[in-house]
């Protein structure tokens, strides 16, 4: 009896050390495609859960005998990438990165792609209008169909209907309510189901300093800028424990399409009530939302980071 017992005691030994030694490899191949993907964690089973991962070569490859570096590549989803900050965000991006742009119209989406293409990145852009949930429906399934599952969401697109309270028509409070809020609340429900699962992710959506200082004729863009920054607070709570960052950034008046419509005429007076001076460049925020999708910025989420030029301190 004593001798059967040690014999099962050596065999759960030797289990124990092959399961540790399968811990510590670097790539497991998937039990049921074969496909390779790096280690986060292996469960009960023995199964391993992680990222698909790509073979690409460096530039310094020669030959097909020369070895390949393992690298993960991450999908970026920007909406509203064909001008103004969308585009600067785009445009900060590198290769490391799979791009998805959105624009509103056929032509904005044909821009996106002469930029990704002129950029030599991977990428592929979209047609997505945020106040019809029919037209975020059709995106997100078609993105599903193509396999394509962002890892860092940028919510960027935005539009103004200004006027002062007592004109405001309904559709005019709407329209903005709808494509900045519930827009993003729908786009982020969509796809953080995947990032929960990868165990990581990055949302970073983009508000204004309309949210905090508000902003004649803009009660709008004021509530829904608002309503961004508590939701993404609210998210980094929830989403934390997954790895998962949410964060904000706040422009202040930048040269961009948008505020050329609130600034014609009125620059310099804009200018004088900034600190710095000047108004911002699309680049400017660009480089911070960079930095919050990097590596760099692990340790930050439920944060709004304000770039404004002093406008709001």
């Amino acid at each position: 009896m004593a001798v059967q017992k040690s014999k099962v005691s050596r065999a759960r030994r030797g289990a124990r050390r092959a399961h540790n030694a399968l811990k510590k490899e670097a790539l497991s191949l998937d039990p049921v495609t074969g496909e390779k993907h790096l280690r986060h964690h292996m469960t009960k089973d023995g199964f391993f859960k992680g990222r698909k991962i790509l073979d690409i070569k460096t530039k310094d490859d020669s030959t097909e005998d020369s070895p390949s570096y393992l690298v993960s590549k991450k999908t970026v989803l920007i909406t509203g990438a064909s001008r103004g900050i969308g585009k600067a965000i785009l445009e900060s991006l590198n290769n490391e990165y799979f791009i998805v742009g959105t624009g509103t119209s056929e032509s904005s989406v044909q821009s996106i792609l002469e930029n990704i293409n002129s950029m030599n990145i991977d990428g592929n852009a979209f047609k997505l209008d945020l106040g019809d949930r029919d037209s975020i429906k059709d995106l997100t399934s078609l993105l599903d169909s193509k396999e394509i599952y962002p890892d860092i969401l940028i919510n960027n697109a935005g539009i103004t209907r200004d006027n002062i309270m007592l004109r405001m028509k309904d559709d005019e409070w709407d329209n903005v309510i709808d494509v900045h809020l519930n827009g993003q609340y729908l786009l982020i429900k969509s796809f953080i189901k995947k990032m929960v699962k990868n165990r990581w992710g990055r949302i970073i959506n983009i508000s204004s300093t309309s949210a905090v200082l508000g902003n004649k004729g803009q009660a709008n863009y004021a509530a829904a800028k608002a309503g961004i920054e508590a939701m993404s607070r609210s998210l980094a709570r929830e989403l934390g424990s997954r790895n998962i960052n949410v964060n904000c950034v706040a422009p202040g008046f930048i040269e961009t399409d948008m505020t050329k419509e609130i600034s014609d005429g009125n620059e310099d007076f804009l200018a004088s009530q900034i600190p710095l001076g000047r108004l911002g460049k699309p680049n400017e925020i660009a480089e911070v939302v960079n930095f919050l999708a990097s590596d760099q910025a692990n340790y930050i989420t439920g944060q709004t980071i304000h770039v404004n030029g002093g406008l709001y301190m």
